[in-house]
């Protein structure tokens, strides 16, 4: 991994006979995602999955009121309110 590279807090990697292997923090353990670009894309993917729950958990606690759309199409965003 290059230094000039910016990393993701939270991903973690090591390195073995010339392969760069990912891992992700998720709470109290770290988790396998891989090697190369696509398991550092998933280290990160992972790693925002787990950021994001743990800031819903904290708004739904405070006895915050959370809605969540699923918008697929265009058509769909414009009937939405």
């Amino acid at each position: 991994m290059a230094k000039t590279e910016k990393r993701m807090k939270g991903v973690s990697t090591i390195e073995r006979d010339g392969k760069v292997y990912y891992y992700a923090f998720t709470g109290k353990k770290r988790v396998y995602c891989g090697e190369g670009k696509e398991g550092k894309e998933l280290a990160e993917a992972r790693r925002s999955e787990y950021i994001q729950n743990k800031y819903k958990a904290r708004q739904n606690k405070a006895g915050m009121v959370i809605e969540e759309y699923e918008i697929n199409s265009f058509k769909a965003l414009h009937k939405w309110d």
